[in-house]
């Protein structure tokens, strides 16, 4: 560790806040269910003090936050089993977070994805939208993709957007496969 750097050394996920420009750090040195920022544009110093913005919080609900997501409004957190926002207040405690609900779950660290402000999702055993709401995305081909999945590589379902077709695509892992072979 570099001296006077409080920055943590392993993370489940990062991305940078729009607002003031934090870096945001999900499941920080192994503590999973914890968000932890650094103060605005310092990237090493993520401990609080009465004249900076670092701090942290630790979410209920849930083994491991596994990803975030950025909208328009909020920054969605996906734990294992609940769907956080987390909005940026300013001072003095910088971000709020609000427990959206309960899910099944999101497939792995990559399976969601921002379309035109709502966030598409693959879950244990559904898709799921969300848009001020938590819903199941209704899908004809439901069975014919989670039947062949393969559990053990979930980690690498990929969603992606194709924005001039309204479609929003996950890349999996059939059953025996080690990478992505289809969509």
């Amino acid at each position: 560790a570099v001296m006077g750097v409080s920055a943590p050394t392993t993370a489940k996920a990062i991305f940078v806040s729009a607002q003031n420009r934090h870096l945001v750090v999900l499941g920080p040195d192994s503590d999973l269910l914890r968000v932890k920022w650094s103060t605005s544009e310092d990237y090493t110093a993520f401990t609080s003090t009465e004249t900076n913005t670092a701090g942290s919080k630790l979410l209920d609900g849930g083994n491991e936050l596994l990803m975030g997501v950025k909208t328009q409004k909020e920054t969605l957190l996906f734990t294992d089993s609940v769907l956080w926002a987390m909005k940026f207040d300013g001072p003095p405690y910088t971000f709020g977070f609000d427990r959206i609900g309960a899910t099944n779950g999101i497939r792995g660290p990559n399976a969601a994805k921002e379309v035109d402000g709502r966030v598409f999702w693959m879950g244990a055993s559904d898709f799921w939208v969300y848009d001020g709401q938590i819903s199941m995305l209704p899908c004809t081909v439901l069975p014919t993709v989670f039947d062949d999945i393969d559990a053990d590589q979930s980690a690498m379902v990929y969603a992606g957007a194709n924005r001039p077709f309204n479609e929003v695509w996950w890349l999996y892992p059939s059953d025996g496969a080690t990478e992505c072979d289809k969509y």
